[in-house]
Protein backbone atom coordinates (compact mmCIF):
# COMPACT_ATOMS: atom_id res chain seq x y z
CA UNK A 1 0.00 0.00 0.00
CA UNK A 2 2.79 1.90 -0.13
CA UNK A 3 4.03 2.82 -3.36
CA UNK A 4 2.42 6.38 -3.97
CA UNK A 5 3.92 9.48 -5.80
CA UNK A 6 6.01 11.41 -3.77
CA UNK A 7 3.91 14.91 -2.70
CA UNK A 8 0.81 13.01 -3.87
CA UNK A 9 -2.35 13.35 -1.84
CA UNK A 10 -3.39 10.05 -0.49
CA UNK A 11 -7.57 9.96 -0.22
CA UNK A 12 -8.99 7.15 2.06
CA UNK A 13 -12.53 6.23 1.50
CA UNK A 14 -14.60 6.91 4.27
CA UNK A 15 -18.46 5.90 3.71
CA UNK A 16 -20.18 2.42 3.52
CA UNK A 17 -21.45 3.14 0.62
CA UNK A 18 -22.04 5.77 -2.24
CA UNK A 19 -20.55 7.59 -5.30
CA UNK A 20 -16.69 8.01 -6.15
CA UNK A 21 -17.14 11.53 -7.06
CA UNK A 22 -18.84 12.78 -3.59
CA UNK A 23 -16.47 14.38 -1.66
CA UNK A 24 -18.33 13.72 1.69
CA UNK A 25 -17.06 9.79 1.26
CA UNK A 26 -13.26 10.68 1.02
CA UNK A 27 -10.75 11.87 3.82
CA UNK A 28 -7.04 13.56 2.80
CA UNK A 29 -4.92 11.94 4.75
CA UNK A 30 -2.09 15.31 4.81
CA UNK A 31 -5.23 17.62 4.86
CA UNK A 32 -8.25 16.42 6.76
CA UNK A 33 -9.94 19.50 6.75
CA UNK A 34 -9.62 19.57 2.49
CA UNK A 35 -12.10 16.95 1.88
CA UNK A 36 -12.04 16.29 -1.77
CA UNK A 37 -12.49 13.45 -5.03
CA UNK A 38 -9.58 12.02 -5.91
CA UNK A 39 -7.54 14.63 -8.83
CA UNK A 40 -4.57 13.58 -11.16
CA UNK A 41 -1.51 12.09 -9.30
CA UNK A 42 -3.32 11.56 -5.98
CA UNK A 43 -3.21 7.85 -4.69
CA UNK A 44 -6.96 6.43 -3.68
CA UNK A 45 -7.29 3.57 -1.35
CA UNK A 46 -10.62 2.38 -0.36
CA UNK A 47 -10.03 -0.52 2.10
CA UNK A 48 -12.71 -0.15 5.09
CA UNK A 49 -14.60 -3.69 5.80
CA UNK A 50 -17.41 -3.82 3.32
CA UNK A 51 -17.32 -0.75 1.50
CA UNK A 52 -19.36 -0.64 -1.66
CA UNK A 53 -18.07 2.52 -3.73
CA UNK A 54 -19.52 3.36 -7.23
CA UNK A 55 -17.76 4.70 -10.26
CA UNK A 56 -19.44 6.69 -12.38
CA UNK A 57 -17.00 8.48 -15.10
CA UNK A 58 -13.57 8.44 -15.28
CA UNK A 59 -11.23 9.05 -12.68
CA UNK A 60 -8.34 11.28 -13.36
CA UNK A 61 -4.80 10.01 -13.86
CA UNK A 62 -4.00 9.17 -10.36
CA UNK A 63 -0.70 7.70 -8.79
CA UNK A 64 -2.12 4.79 -7.19
CA UNK A 65 -5.61 3.24 -6.65
CA UNK A 66 -5.42 0.32 -3.81
CA UNK A 67 -8.74 -1.62 -2.91
CA UNK A 68 -9.14 -3.89 -0.39
CA UNK A 69 -12.32 -5.24 1.86
CA UNK A 70 -14.28 -3.41 -0.44
CA UNK A 71 -15.74 -3.47 -4.02
CA UNK A 72 -15.59 -0.59 -6.98
CA UNK A 73 -18.48 -1.36 -8.71
CA UNK A 74 -18.19 0.59 -12.14
CA UNK A 75 -21.33 1.99 -14.19
CA UNK A 76 -21.70 3.04 -17.83
CA UNK A 77 -19.67 2.14 -20.59
CA UNK A 78 -17.64 4.97 -20.91
CA UNK A 79 -16.35 4.66 -17.46
CA UNK A 80 -12.21 4.37 -17.10
CA UNK A 81 -10.28 4.04 -13.80
CA UNK A 82 -7.16 5.67 -14.59
CA UNK A 83 -3.85 4.69 -12.56
CA UNK A 84 -0.48 3.76 -12.64
CA UNK A 85 -0.27 1.52 -10.19
CA UNK A 86 -3.92 -0.12 -9.31
CA UNK A 87 -3.62 -2.96 -6.62
CA UNK A 88 -6.81 -5.35 -5.42
CA UNK A 89 -6.65 -7.23 -2.44
CA UNK A 90 -7.58 -9.80 0.03
CA UNK A 91 -11.53 -9.64 -0.24
CA UNK A 92 -11.16 -6.55 -2.89
CA UNK A 93 -13.06 -6.26 -5.96
CA UNK A 94 -13.93 -4.29 -9.09
CA UNK A 95 -16.68 -5.47 -10.86
CA UNK A 96 -19.70 -3.72 -12.46
CA UNK A 97 -23.85 -2.95 -12.81
CA UNK A 98 -25.66 -6.48 -14.57
CA UNK A 99 -26.34 -8.05 -16.53
CA UNK A 100 -27.50 -5.44 -19.52
CA UNK A 101 -30.35 -5.76 -21.93
CA UNK A 102 -31.02 -4.63 -25.17
CA UNK A 103 -33.36 -1.63 -23.33
CA UNK A 104 -31.19 -1.58 -20.52
CA UNK A 105 -27.63 0.34 -19.90
CA UNK A 106 -24.20 -1.39 -20.59
CA UNK A 107 -21.17 -1.37 -18.47
CA UNK A 108 -17.91 -3.09 -17.97
CA UNK A 109 -14.85 -2.69 -16.11
CA UNK A 110 -12.50 -0.80 -17.43
CA UNK A 111 -8.79 0.17 -16.47
CA UNK A 112 -5.97 1.80 -17.79
CA UNK A 113 -2.70 1.13 -15.67
CA UNK A 114 0.71 0.88 -16.23
CA UNK A 115 1.00 -1.95 -13.06
CA UNK A 116 -2.22 -3.98 -12.26
CA UNK A 117 -1.63 -6.44 -9.14
CA UNK A 118 -4.37 -8.71 -8.28
CA UNK A 119 -3.60 -10.58 -4.71
CA UNK A 120 -4.25 -13.52 -3.40
CA UNK A 121 -8.27 -13.30 -2.75
CA UNK A 122 -8.58 -10.21 -4.62
CA UNK A 123 -10.80 -9.91 -7.56
CA UNK A 124 -11.84 -8.71 -11.05
CA UNK A 125 -15.45 -10.24 -11.22
CA UNK A 126 -18.11 -9.85 -13.91
CA UNK A 127 -19.21 -13.23 -13.92
CA UNK A 128 -23.36 -12.97 -14.79
CA UNK A 129 -22.62 -8.84 -15.95
CA UNK A 130 -22.77 -9.04 -19.77
CA UNK A 131 -25.47 -10.14 -21.88
CA UNK A 132 -28.59 -11.16 -20.09
CA UNK A 133 -30.26 -12.47 -23.76
CA UNK A 134 -33.14 -10.42 -25.46
CA UNK A 135 -35.96 -11.16 -27.61
CA UNK A 136 -35.88 -11.83 -31.56
CA UNK A 137 -38.58 -11.58 -34.68
CA UNK A 138 -37.97 -15.55 -34.60
CA UNK A 139 -37.08 -16.96 -30.97
CA UNK A 140 -37.05 -15.70 -27.02
CA UNK A 141 -33.72 -16.29 -26.09
CA UNK A 142 -33.46 -17.34 -22.36
CA UNK A 143 -31.41 -15.08 -19.90
CA UNK A 144 -28.29 -15.86 -20.87
CA UNK A 145 -28.61 -17.05 -24.51
CA UNK A 146 -28.29 -15.08 -27.33
CA UNK A 147 -28.54 -16.56 -30.79
CA UNK A 148 -25.55 -18.66 -30.24
CA UNK A 149 -26.30 -19.85 -27.04
CA UNK A 150 -26.84 -23.85 -26.10
CA UNK A 151 -30.40 -23.41 -25.66
CA UNK A 152 -33.66 -20.80 -26.89
CA UNK A 153 -37.49 -21.06 -27.00
CA UNK A 154 -39.22 -21.11 -30.61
Amino acid sequence: MGDWAAGADVLTWTAGAGDWFNAANWTNWGDPENTRVPAAGDAAVVSNAGASVVLTGSTPWLASVFVSNATVTFSNWNTTLQATNVTVERSGQLTCFGPFTNNGATNRVSLICSNLTIESGGAINVTGKGWAGGTNTTATYTPGNGPGGASYLL
